[in-house]
């Protein structure tokens, strides 16, 4: 409805024409129309239905797009960032241009890097766009390395008019790279490190030759070489200055044809050589293992003691890491009785190996964890090969600890388990810290009780556990009597000493089943679930304030009193919020009264209900005291320049409260059933008011709105077309307002009730349009004339993105429709021009006048028709 009753004209003297702003700062429109709107649409589909994070800012920076994989990767909805400049924080947790940011305000390189150093830059493959790589900590969906490129967006002059930022979350591969050089630094490390003398050869002139392509340091040691001077030297003159001079030509000849078949055939050989330590006495057989590398060489494995050896060597190496590894293992059969385990599972669970080894694993378990955890482990080990996470567990002394765990299964030549290996750290005072955090998070720092967020929770808890038990709920606000006074008296120490004691006998008074939290300063709160609260929350209060008469030892007080508000589930609310306000007010009324008490919230709803029935009383009486009036908003062709009609709209005016809004006592009314007898006589009295102004020559299309009360009436069309046949206004001139709601809640009665109403020869607009759910199949069954606007989307249109659309698509629907359209709540001129740009020639809105009185609106005609004119001939 073309109501602006409850806006106000700023008291700052300028007139209506004035840069007054609708709910923000007006932008400039954009210059194209079906074109711009087509592209949004594609950009829109487009970037909603890429499978990569997607977003798109302005040249306000303001967010226009975030599909769903932004949703997923950063952690944040669309609903959140859609419309604002969010993402300027959310990358980074501090206020700082993301990479759009810095494309759509044409940053250079320089400044570019002041935010990237060095880990940016620019796409070979778009024009102006930069690519860069992060890690970004602080997302909502958790920390990851993403891959992004941002690029402007111009429209078809080549302004830029925004940015799109593509983001990929390289995590994986980040993580893939860190691995693989661990693996190559852990290789390496493991190659300089071995025993044992390793030579890779690699192929040259297609495997005629070969070259030495990395030795060991133990090679180096063995073959009396070193590595900066053997690197990339032949096989034979490798051999020849190898400086052993033991080592006799045919060995080496042996040697070189060796590396030359394993090379061609890929299948491993072993060949046995005689060495000589330093001082050139032999040493031992070696062992030469010649194995043909994926890569394409040949490594040499030099062995310098016998099989038995070798294999002891690597018994003891394993033996080595098994015992000093700071991560306790054991080994289990496969029937999970233990074998082996090391001195750090003895350290970790204070049993000795022999006390557990022959033992089932079950010796450790916690109580903390049931059957049906360890057989859902089970069940994913041997499916998987693996199982990995947390656990509770039992030390000898019988001590719950929680460890991170990895269970791996090793399984036989035939493909079945017969051994679990179980590798873990104890996690306990990780997990103790972590608890500690969570609890100073939901937990009063000085008390210890829970606090305002964690108090939300239960009292939502106990209104849920309620509804199902079909009980109460009591909230207890308790505040402490001159608890400022204690504190200046005694100190803020003293005082906080008082908390903590008040804390402690407010428990007291409870059950464990209940809550008491703190919400700040003296402020307590105590939750009630019991079958009965109306009955047991005030014996809780009196409880509560015996408890509180005691003396305090620190500081010395003789008694503390407090007033306290109870509000009751589900009478005085059926959420947390709703509850603890009516709960405060009720507490406030227990100060007012006389301190040291309690109130029920029921007092304070009585007297809300006793101002409700005052005001239905005086409403039914207001036609009968000639409180209400009509008053007239200006409707403007802005096309031809000229005032066309004139929108009705009621006004209460109370003889002791002055001017009640519309939207307090119309819906009051429609509740009553009052809308009836009011709507009949602002129908009439408008109808009167519009005859009288054509007989001063003044013929103005007059709109009258019509609540759903009066769409259901049964002889609402005889109604209509007595009012019309006695007042004698030509049908053509009367517009009837219906909103979107009423005809799509009975959609089918509404075309029957409609045709018949403009049988009469009315004219017929669906009001409010775009706020409801109008189904398109009925609105082109509905005999309707005109769409008007909802001014929601008008105040939004110059700069909402969503709002343009919507009205550009509402414009071009009753075009194709045949329909009229008016734009309600029009008050800048940068909302007009934008309706201009689209054709919509006819506005209603502070922008030319406000309701009011006939008699004013008489008055002020020419100078709405002067600002008519010149809306319809801009300067610019």
């Amino acid at each position: 409805m073309g109501d602006n009753a409850c806006r106000e004209i700023p008291a700052d003297g300028r007139d209506e024409l004035g840069d007054r702003p609708a709910g923000g700062t007006s932008v400039r429109p954009p210059r194209a129309v079906g074109g711009r709107a087509a592209e949004e649409n594609r950009l829109s589909q487009i970037v909603d239905g890429c499978p990569v994070p997607v977003f798109v800012i302005d040249t306000s920076h303001r967010v226009t797009h975030w599909n769903r994989a932004c949703e997923v990767v950063i952690g944040a909805s669309a609903a959140e960032m859609i419309g604002t400049r969010n993402q300027r924080r959310i990358f980074y947790g501090i206020e700082r241009p993301c990479m759009a940011d810095l494309i759509v305000d044409g940053a250079p390189d320089d400044t570019v890097r002041l935010f990237y150093q060095d880990k940016f830059r620019r796409s070979a493959t778009v024009s102006g766009a930069f690519e860069a790589e992060d890690y970004f900590p602080n997302l909502g969906g958790g920390p990851c390395w993403l891959s992004f490129t941002a690029a402007p967006l111009f429209d078809e002059d080549g302004v830029i008019i925004g940015a799109i930022e593509t983001l990929q979350d390289i995590t994986g591969r980040r993580n893939a790279e860190a691995a693989l050089h661990a693996g190559e630094r852990r290789f390496r490390e493991l190659f300089a490190s071995m025993r044992d003398g390793v030579v890779i050869f690699a192929p040259h002139d297609e495997g005629r030759d070969f070259v030495l392509a990395d030795i060991n340091p133990a090679a180096e040691a063995l073959y009396r070489m070193s590595r900066s001077r053997a690197l990339g030297r032949r096989l034979p003159e490798v051999l020849a200055s190898s400086a052993q001079p033991e080592t006799t030509a045919d060995q080496a000849a042996e040697l070189a044809e060796a590396v030359r078949r394993v090379w061609r055939s890929g299948v491993p050989e072993s060949l046995m050589t005689v060495h000589l330590d330093s001082g050139g006495k032999p040493l031992d057989c070696r062992h030469n293992r010649l194995v043909r590398l994926p890569t394409s060489e040949v490594a040499c494995l030099s062995e310098d003691i016998t099989d038995r050896q070798r294999s002891q060597a690597e018994q003891e190496m394993v033996a080595s890491v098994f015992r000093h590894t700071v991560e306790g293992i054991f080994v289990t059969d496969s029937d999970g009785v233990i074998i082996s385990v090391n001195p750090a599972f003895t350290q970790i669970t204070g049993y000795q190996e022999g006390e557990v080894v022959g033992q089932s694993s079950r010796l450790l378990r916690s109580p903390l964890q049931d059957e049906a955890f360890f057989d859902e482990l089970w069940s994913r080990l041997k499916a998987e090969g693996s199982w990995q996470g947390q656990i509770w567990n039992r030390r000898k002394n019988g001590e719950n600890f929680l460890e991170w765990v990895t269970i791996t299964q090793v399984l036989d030549a035939a493909g079945r388990p017969y051994r679990y290996v179980a590798i873990f750290n104890d996690i306990t005072d990780l997990h103790r810290k972590d608890e500690q955090i969570k609890h100073q998070a939901y937990h009063d720092a000085l008390t210890g009780l829970p606090n305002r967020l964690l108090l939300a929770d239960r009292i939502e808890q106990a209104i849920a556990l309620a509804r199902r038990q079909e009980h109460g709920v009591a909230l207890l606000f308790i505040d402490l009597d001159h608890f400022k006074t204690i504190n200046d008296c005694h100190g803020h120490d003293m005082g906080d000493r008082l908390l903590v004691e008040v804390a402690r006998r407010l428990k007291s008074c409870v059950r464990e089943s209940d809550t008491v939290a703190r919400l700040g300063g003296d402020e307590f709160i105590v939750v009630v679930a019991d079958a009965d609260v109306a009955e047991g929350a005030p014996q809780v209060c009196q409880r509560i304030l015996k408890a509180l008469r005691a003396p305090f030892a620190q500081p010395q007080v003789e008694q503390v009193t407090a007033s306290i508000g109870i509000s009751l589930f589900p009478d005085d609310g059926g959420d947390a919020d709703t509850l603890l306000k009516h709960a405060d007010i009720a507490m406030y009324e227990a100060k007012r009264r006389s301190r040291n008490t309690i109130s029920f919230f029921t007092s304070e709803m009585t007297r809300t209900m006793m101002r409700r029935l005052e005001m239905e009383s005086d409403l039914r009486r207001a036609i009968e005291h000639d409180e209400l009036e009509v008053h007239y908003q200006p409707k403007v062709d802005i096309l031809k320049g000229a005032i066309y009609g004139m929108e009705a709209l009621v006004r209460w005016f109370h003889p002791t409260r002055g001017m009640v809004p519309p939207d307090e006592f119309i819906p009051l009314a429609e509740e009553i059933g009052m809308i009836v007898p009011i709507g009949e006589w602002v129908l009439r009295t408008a109808c009167r008011d519009a005859m009288e102004l054509r007989r001063q020559g003044i013929p103005m299309q007059l709109s009258v709105n019509l609540s759903m009360r009066q769409f259901r009436e049964a002889d609402l069309v005889e109604r209509i077309a007595a009012t019309i046949s006695e007042i004698g206004l030509d049908p053509s001139f009367l517009e009837l307002e219906l909103t979107e709601s009423i005809l799509m809640t009975e959609a089918a009665q509404s075309i029957a009730a409609l045709n018949e109403i403009k049988r009469l020869g009315v004219t017929l607009s669906i009001d409010d349009f775009g706020t409801g759910y109008s189904s398109l199949s009925y609105l082109t069954k509905l005999p309707i004339d005109i769409l008007k606007i909802d001014r929601s989307f008008i105040q939004h249109c110059g700069h909402d993105g969503n709002s343009a659309t919507v009205v550009s698509a509402i414009i071009n629907l009753a075009d194709q429709l045949g329909h009229s359209v008016v734009a309600e709540g029009v008050e800048t001129v940068a909302q007009l021009a934008f309706l201009r740009e689209r054709r919509c020639s006819r506005i209603q809105g502070y922008l030319v006048g406000k309701p009011v009185p006939l008699h004013t609106f008489v008055a002020q005609l020419d100078r709405w028709r002067k600002i008519a004119v010149a809306l319809a001939n801009p300067i610019i």
